[in-house]
């Protein structure tokens, strides 16, 4: 909504969600379902890709792909994208409060995720008493039911443990990285990604991983998405 009313911008919802298909596993699978959904709408480039957090991610692998046909590719951004460590572990504590944070939740309501007794439980468990207690508080998004939450939850959890595996290749081309002011302080992500691409933009903006895709944040963020789109990147080529 904060993008130019005749700015063209299309989502892909990612497989599971409806609860009917199994969620993708890999990042390359869900680079190669968004980019079918993609040149479905536009068979040929060039293509303006970006996401936040796993979304640039997967918007990485899309680009990449979508260089591996020959395509051109005018913009390229992610927003507050990490790739995950080598050594990194997530708790499914981890995954639960991750979890509520995208859905919206602060860090104060759901202080009892930190109770190591739940790590003695199963996932199934442990959520099944997170939901519970949510519930209870009027915490959770009213529009979502018990079973939709237990859907994206498992969406959620496919999609991190896709991230712990992936091994991204280079793409031959321009990339814009965006990242959150507070929050990240320890993590530069110009070392993430300067080697993987052929040359890199990087811009820090105002907020927390989370409230930069909010308002008012977010009125920075698309600003900022608006230049970029005005500015397009340089093509990827095989040189």
């Amino acid at each position: 909504a904060r993008l130019d009313t005749d700015q063209p911008f299309y989502g892909v919802q990612a497989a599971g969600l409806d609860g009917e298909q199994a969620p993708d596993t890999t990042i390359e699978a869900m680079a190669m379902r968004y980019l079918a959904a993609l040149q479905e709408r536009q068979p040929h480039g060039p293509y303006y890709l970006g996401g936040w957090s796993l979304g640039g991610v997967i918007a990485f692998e899309v680009a990449r792909q979508i260089h591996e046909q020959g395509q051109e590719i005018g913009a390229l951004v992610l927003i507050d994208s990490y790739l995950t460590r080598p050594d990194a572990q997530t708790t499914q504590l981890d995954l639960l409060a991750d979890f509520a944070l995208q859905l919206g939740l602060t860090e104060e309501q759901i202080t009892f995720l930190q109770d190591d007794q739940l790590l003695e439980q199963d996932m199934n468990t442990a959520f099944t008493y997170a939901l519970e207690r949510l519930q209870q508080a009027h915490a959770l998004p009213a529009e979502l039911n018990a079973a939709q939450l237990r859907d994206r939850f498992e969406v959620f959890r496919a999609h991190t443990e896709a991230m712990n595996i992936y091994q991204p290749r280079p793409f031959a081309g321009q990339i814009t990285v965006i990242q959150s002011q507070h929050g990240s302080e320890h993590t530069d992500l110009t070392a993430t990604w300067a080697p993987l691409a052929r040359g890199m933009t990087y811009h820090r903006l105002p907020g927390t991983h989370f409230s930069m895709i909010r308002e008012p944040d977010v009125a920075e963020l698309a600003g900022l998405l608006t230049d970029c789109l005005a500015r397009p990147s340089i093509a990827a080529t095989d040189s």
